[in-house]
């Protein structure tokens, strides 16, 4: 559990952030990364909403996989996340 303390109307910093439980939490790094921000057009966002959706991954994930793909750097793409128990087993037929 986390108290954030708010001293302004600005967004607070980590400095001004007590963490009661002594780690920060929440999942690991995924190391650097940069901002962008686009607007495709809406036939091609509702695209990328649905594939990342057939995937597991936040759009955000399959965007970066994308790009990362398409300059070369595919070690660079996120990994999917871990089937659940159900998606990893095989289906029981009578």
């Amino acid at each position: 559990m986390s108290v954030v303390l708010q001293l302004s109307h600005e967004t607070p910093s980590i400095s001004e952030t007590v963490w009661l439980d002594g780690a920060m939490g929440g999942r690991p790094s995924k190391g650097d990364r940069d901002v962008m921000v686009t607007r495709p057009p809406a036939l091609v966002g509702r695209a990328i909403r649905r594939l990342a959706d057939e995937r597991g991954i936040s759009i955000s994930e399959y965007i970066a996989a994308v790009l990362s793909d398409h300059v070369g750097r595919p070690e660079l793409m996120p990994m999917p996340p871990a089937p659940s128990r159900s998606e990893s087993e095989l289906p029981l037929t009578d």
